[in-house]
């Protein structure tokens, strides 16, 4: 991680921006949970994200210059809920 971080144009040192980045992280998951309180993210998989809510399985494919949800068929909720969590990777 530090070798990945030292190739970046940083203005801060290692430390100061890894606990920048978590504590931003912990905060985004904080205002994620109350604003999408019944929304759990359970992790990532190939081409996208699996949440689940009510315990239903919800998959958020990416797909080119496209985010869908297999339960909503578009833009939802749940794409928004994935695309703001921390752990979200494209």
């Amino acid at each position: 991680m530090r070798r990945k971080f030292d190739s970046l144009n940083v203005d801060k040192s290692f430390t100061v921006w890894a606990m920048d980045t978590m504590e931003a992280a912990l905060e985004k998951t904080i205002s994620l949970t109350k604003q999408y309180p019944g929304i759990k993210y359970v992790g990532n998989k190939t081409g996208g994200v699996i949440l689940e809510e009510k315990g239903k399985i919800i998959e958020v494919n990416v797909g080119k210059n496209l985010l869908t949800c297999n339960q909503d068929k578009g833009i939802c909720r749940h794409v928004l809920f994935a695309v703001l969590h921390p752990d979200f990777e494209l």
